[in-house]
Formats: C-alpha cells, sequence, structure tokens
C-alpha cells in the first residue's frame, strides 16, 4: 500500500478486523533516500516519492514476506531514475547553479579537512556530480 498515514490506516481499518495481528513495515522518503546514497544515485523528492509508490503498488498476492528487499528497492530506484524526464536549461543558469551548489558544500569540506577527516563519501559524490556538471557546460 502506499498513501499518507490517514490513508493507510483507515484502508488497514477496512481491510482487516481491530484485533488482527498484524505486522507492518514502514519506509519513509529517508529511507528509500539512504538506499539510493548507498547504491550511489541521488533522489529528486519527486522521485523518492515515486519509488514510494512503485514498492506500494506491488502486488500483495505476488508478495512473499521478503519481497521488498534491498535489490526490489535499487531495482524500482533504478527503474524510476531511468524514467526521469530531460529537461533544456540555459547554460548561464546551469552555471550559476553549479556555483551556488559548489559554495553550499564548502563548509562541510572545509570542516572535515580542517579537522584532518576525510571527505565524506555522499559529498565527495555531490563535488564530483558538480566537476561534471562544469565539463559538461565546457564542451
Amino acid at each position: 500500500m502506499y498513501g499518507t498515514r490517514e490513508f493507510l490506516c483507515q484502508t488497514l481499518a477496512e481491510m482487516y478486523p481491530a484485533g488482527e495481528p498484524l505486522a507492518l513495515l514502514v519506509l519513509t522518503s529517508d529511507w528509500i533516500g539512504a538506499i539510493a546514497e548507498g547504491i550511489e544515485h541521488s533522489l529528486t523528492e519527486r522521485e523518492t516519492l515515486n519509488v514510494l509508490e512503485k514498492l506500494g503498488t506491488l502486488p500483495e498476492d505476488d508478495c512473499p514476506l521478503s519481497c521488498v528487499s534491498l535489490d526490489t528497492v535499487a531495482g524500482l530506484i533504478a527503474q524510476v531514475k531511468s524514467e526521469t524526464r530531460l529537461v533544456s536549461v540555459p547554460a548561464d543558469l546551469l552555471d550559476m547553479l553549479a556555483t551556488t551548489a559548489e559554495q553550499a558544500l564548502w563548509p562541510q569540506e572545509w570542516q572535515a579537512r580542517d579537522e584532518n577527516r576525510t571527505v565524506p563519501e555522499n559529498l565527495t559524490r555531490k563535488i564530483a556530480d558538480i566537476v561534471q556538471v562544469r565539463d559538461l557546460l565546457k564542451r
């Protein structure tokens, strides 16, 4: 099932008697985002909601207890990423956004370096994404 807490509670109340024992697995946007980062994908909020919706629409009859595995979620993330639409953005606007994103990451990077810690992997990936955007803009 997929929906708001209110919708899910109402639907469960309609489907099962009040005394029926249930096991409920709750997946949140944060959980999906953490898995996406773990497999080196970054998701927009909309993409995260699409993954949750696809998980919630898996047929219950085809879904044994172990159907929601990391592989299932990773597959849905890849599917959503492949469905992501492309948009045209003026190069100067994209350059300004890359600069803003880069500057927003600097404090975290500098703090790690000042404390002689390695720069966190997710931060390194974000910086690499910005470098990739800048390289594409130069072409």
